[in-house]
């Protein structure tokens, strides 16, 4: 019997960080920015990343499309290993990937508990995020920064 594979990309629980350097005394030390708080402190000085086919929307709806264009993206790119038996249960994979000033996908890693599949599903889930496009970068104070993504990956039949 062929395994019919579904993943479920988990939207709702994506943690965005954004790193911004700061300038302290003669120092310039990098730190991280929660987007989601800076969002909601200040719109006008933050912006996140955009696909660029939700440019033209409101940022509230711009994250929302954000989500859903990736889950798209996912879904249409993910080819499951076919030797992968999900007896043992499903393989859970945490992506995590950063958005650089120009808008690239950059620093890709993925982690998973221990299962004979991991390393397969890892694989995979890293090929996948590395054909996603270019966006439009995350903004703070009208410049472009790096914003940082975590995105879980669930493997199963």
């Amino acid at each position: 019997m062929k395994n019919i594979a579904t993943l479920l990309v988990i939207l709702f629980t994506m943690n965005g960080f954004s790193q911004t350097t700061k300038k302290v005394g003669n120092e310039r030390r990098n730190e991280l920015v929660d987007t989601e708080k800076a969002i909601n402190e200040d719109s006008d000085k933050f912006a996140g990343a955009v696909f660029y086919a939700c440019e033209e929307l409101e940022e509230i709806a711009q994250n929302e499309c954000f989500n859903l264009q990736l889950q798209k993206h996912v879904i249409k790119h993910l080819e499951v290993p076919p030797q992968i038996d999900f007896e043992t249960g499903p393989v859970r994979v945490m992506v995590q990937f950063d958005i650089d000033k120009e808008g690239k996908v950059v620093n890709i890693k993925t982690t998973s508990k221990l299962s004979s599949y991991s390393a397969l599903c890892e694989t995979e889930a890293k090929r996948v995020f590395n054909t996603l496009p270019r966006f439009k970068p995350a903004t703070s104070g009208g410049k472009p920064i790096v914003s940082s993504y975590t995105i879980p990956l669930n493997f199963s039949n």
